[in-house]
């Protein structure tokens, strides 16, 4: 073999020798490099899931409890030394609350090992980290606009029947008035006295509870005819008058029409007028109450049952006219950009909760009612408005839809210290979504 073939032989040598070289180390920059992304992407999928679930957490519990619930949720997905997610409230808009994990501005670290010959280091961390937004609507008073409200009330003869407990039904009538009255709730009041026709008035306006009293206590039940129609005429003629700000008639009496006609027409006037009417029996029986029932309710839930009440004795009176009133007063418009999965008579993940002002990480989470905790299907259309709903004891919200707007009212456990000024209503329903980073 001459000398230049074998010169020609080494060099191919060299260069085959070379190239498995950068062959290999390639191979091995790929591999560590590779295994570093890899890694990465299942540290990043593991961080996105770990504020997801958090943010779900939250939603659940609110601030109040999210750090105990969220670590629970998420302690099986953490490894040793890793800490729970944290929370931090962001005034917005849209107001809500960030979470990050790891905690703190952290980064969540991988090792991964690579050949000492090839790196200067014996190991590369590779890190990531991840943030949620969650959402949240807050309402800081129940019916922000005061209502308007019209007391209807029979003083016809029959109203001096005895109903217990040394009262008539006119002094019973009386005293769930004047206690009515002394509620201090934050309502524009007016009222109509009606026998045989209209017997007195009180204008709607605010601070007119004195006025209603004197009325009422100053006439007594003289009257000698029932006419309904008479007095549903002039509450609605009380309602044009004023800024609809929420229109509410109870109508109280003891006894069937026997001048004026049934009443259906004015009912029907006042549903025409976003006016939503609640009818009181007052003590009496028969088939008159189908009447009543007929001229309760509103253009949603026009003769609806559920906004007709009765009452057999003075107490009772009462407490139907508080519980009444309650209702209204303690209840919200649900704000148009909050998503609720399912409908309003079967929510899905709607979370309701009376927060504190004071200490605005402590909340009382509320239990939302659902129709069908009303009787099912038969009850979606015409809601329970006033009575407490079944169920474990407790602060409840009930969804509702009166007079074309999505409401949310609490029971009086629940909008106790709403109404006081000293706690707001949180509503959560949408799930936390993920932050670019």
């Amino acid at each position: 073999m001459s000398r230049c073939l074998r010169a020609r032989g080494a060099a191919a040598t060299m260069i085959i020798f070379g190239a498995t070289i950068v062959l290999v180390m390639f191979t091995i920059f790929s591999y560590v490099f590779g295994r570093a992304y890899s890694e990465k992407d299942r540290l990043r999928q593991r961080a996105d899931a770990i504020v997801l679930a958090a943010g779900e957490a939250f939603r659940k519990y609110g601030p109040a409890q999210a750090n105990d619930q969220i670590c629970d949720v998420v302690r099986p997905m953490l490894e040793a030394g890793e800490g729970c997610p944290e929370i931090i409230e962001v005034e917005g808009p849209p107001h809500g609350f960030t979470i990050q994990w790891p905690p703190a501005g952290g980064l969540a670290r991988r090792t991964i090992d690579v050949p000492t010959q090839l790196f200067d280091t014996p190991s590369v961390d590779v890190v990531a980290s991840a943030d949620s937004f969650a959402t949240e609507s807050v309402i800081e008073q129940v019916e922000e606009r005061r209502p308007k409200f019209v007391l209807v009330l029979d003083v016809s003869g029959s109203m001096g029947a005895d109903f217990g407990g040394g009262r008539s039904r006119c002094g019973a009538q009386q005293a769930a008035v004047a206690g009515l009255m002394s509620r201090g709730y934050r309502v524009d009041y007016g009222a109509v006295l009606f026998a045989q026709g209209v017997q007195g008035v009180v204008a709607v306006g605010p601070n007119q509870e004195q006025a209603i009293v004197n009325m009422l206590n100053g006439y007594g039940c003289p009257g000698s005819a029932t006419n309904y129609a008479a007095g549903l005429g002039r509450a609605q003629q009380l309602f044009q008058a004023t800024v609809d700000t929420g229109r509410y008639t109870l109508f109280a009496t003891d006894g069937q029409y026997n001048a004026g006609g049934d009443g259906r027409a004015q009912a029907q006037a006042l549903w025409s007028n976003k006016a939503t009417t609640f009818s009181l029996n007052i003590g009496a029986q028969g088939a008159f109450r189908d009447n009543l029932i007929a001229l309760s309710g509103n253009t949603d839930n026009p003769g609806c049952r559920n906004y007709a009440f009765e009452a057999a004795d003075t107490n009772e009176l009462l407490e139907t006219f508080d519980d009444i009133v309650a209702s209204i007063v303690c209840r919200s418009e649900v704000p148009e950009n909050l998503v609720i999965r399912g409908t309003l008579d079967r929510p899905i993940g709607l979370v309701v909760a009376v927060r504190d002002k004071a200490a605005p990480f402590v909340e009382q989470r509320v239990r939302v009612v659902t129709a069908a905790e009303f009787g099912g299907a038969a009850a979606v259309g015409c809601p329970n408005v006033a009575a407490a709903p079944p169920g474990a004891p407790g602060p409840k919200a009930t969804l509702l839809t009166e007079n074309g707007r999505r409401l949310i009212k609490l029971n009086a456990e629940a909008c106790q210290r709403v109404l006081s000024g000293q706690a707001e209503i949180v509503m959560r329903a949408d799930r936390s979504k993920l932050v670019a980073q």
